[in-house]
């Protein structure tokens, strides 16, 4: 048999060491991997959020406020469209001929 001179139990305990680091780190680095996934993700949703400005090549994004305030101009404009007016004046419809 093999000598080593009191150097197994060292081998022994190195490699329980290394066996101990090896079954820790894997959910440590799957936890890590997690975060940072949701991270990345988190800064996507505040980019489209906030809008982006225009770069070379790239148009700019209105952020949702902007598209917000947009949707309820078109809104305001299509409810003054569709709005009965009594039968109080004339309403311009698209396509019409004017009367004389």
């Amino acid at each position: 048999m093999l000598d080593l001179g009191g150097l197994g139990p060292w081998l022994i305990g190195a490699a329980a060491v290394v066996t101990a680091v090896g079954v820790l780190a894997r959910p440590v680095w799957r936890t890590a991997g997690f975060l940072v996934s949701l991270l990345r993700k988190a800064g996507r949703f505040l980019d489209d959020w906030a809008g982006e400005p225009e770069r070379p090549g790239v148009e700019a994004r209105p952020g949702v406020m902007e598209r917000l305030r947009t949707l309820e101009q078109s809104v305001a404009e299509v409810r003054r469209e569709v709005r009965h007016n009594d039968g109080c004046g004339r309403r311009r419809v698209p396509g019409a001929q004017p009367r004389r």
